[in-house]
């Protein structure tokens, strides 16, 4: 997901655009699925840190493409 909000930050062009978006959307489907994966085979008293560090991670990756170059 960080990859992809590179792109999206500055993309030499439009499909460099569209493929850092593509790829934002994956990371963050792949985001609630391994809370999904957490919660399912790690035990209680590890499982609510894991997920709350992939919560804590995710916001500030998927807002990156949020900030433009002024020029954009």
């Amino acid at each position: 997901m960080v990859a992809g909000s590179l792109l999206v930050v500055v993309p030499p062009s439009f499909g460099w655009l569209l493929a850092g978006r593509v790829a934002q959307g994956a990371g963050l489907g792949l985001t609630a699925l391994m809370m999904g994966v957490a919660r399912d085979h790690l035990p209680a008293a590890r499982s609510g840190p894991t997920i709350a560090l992939l919560s804590v991670a995710s916001p500030p990756s998927a807002s990156a493409s949020a900030i433009r170059w002024p020029d954009c």
